[in-house]
């Protein structure tokens, strides 16, 4: 399919995955969008081509995916945004979407036991045991915090709540604050889309 504006994404999103709350869409492009991922252009004020602009994106700039318009603070900085569908849905399948809805992990999921124990095999994995450590439970306790501040409207989306709490210092973990905020965003999105799949059966 080649390149898609931003709101063409989310159609062409919600359409693929119904189940999919119109705000969860939302915000599911809104974070592929700051993931400093290559498959984003858009054109510049003044200038009549896209470029790449995947690396340019800073955390606070705000993605207008309607408008498919990229701003910081009131200027418009890009127009026209698009990404590259393949790579984009590939991306967000596999880094944004929780495994109910995704089909890529679900595969994988049900891959029979011998056929998960064959691919291992040579490859043993290092490090400690699966969901011993990290920080899964204590991502989970902010949940709440960033219900509040999406539905009082200090934060418009899931990533920027993220990066509210990060900013205070109530979210722990490695890396740079957007990076933190969107690992915290990402399981955000992905416990509220399995609520609403339970809520639904």
């Amino acid at each position: 399919m080649g390149w898609i504006t931003l709101y063409e994404a989310y159609s062409w999103l919600k359409q693929k995955y119904p189940t999919l709350l119109a705000d969860q869409a939302y915000d599911i492009i809104e974070v592929a969008i700051k993931s400093r991922q290559p498959f984003v252009r858009g054109r510049a004020l003044g200038r009549s081509s896209h470029e790449p602009i995947g690396d340019h994106i800073k955390s606070d700039y705000r993605v207008d995916v309607f408008g498919s318009q990229i701003r910081e603070w009131k200027a418009e900085r890009w127009v026209e945004v698009q990404v590259q569908w393949e790579k984009f849905i590939l991306y967000v399948e596999e880094n944004l979407l929780p495994a109910e809805i995704s089909p890529k992990i679900a595969k994988r999921k049900q891959a029979k036991p011998q056929e998960r124990a064959s691919r291992r095999k040579g490859s043993r994995r290092r490090g400690p045991a699966r969901n011993s450590v990290g920080y899964s439970k204590l991502d989970a306790e902010h949940f709440p915090a960033m219900e509040r501040l999406i539905a009082s409207g200090e934060s418009r989306s899931a990533y920027a709540a993220a990066l509210n709490l990060v900013r205070a210092g109530k979210v722990r973990g490695s890396g740079s604050h957007e990076n933190i905020a969107k690992r915290l965003a990402a399981r955000f999105l992905r416990s509220a889309a399995g609520d609403l799949l339970a809520e639904t059966r």
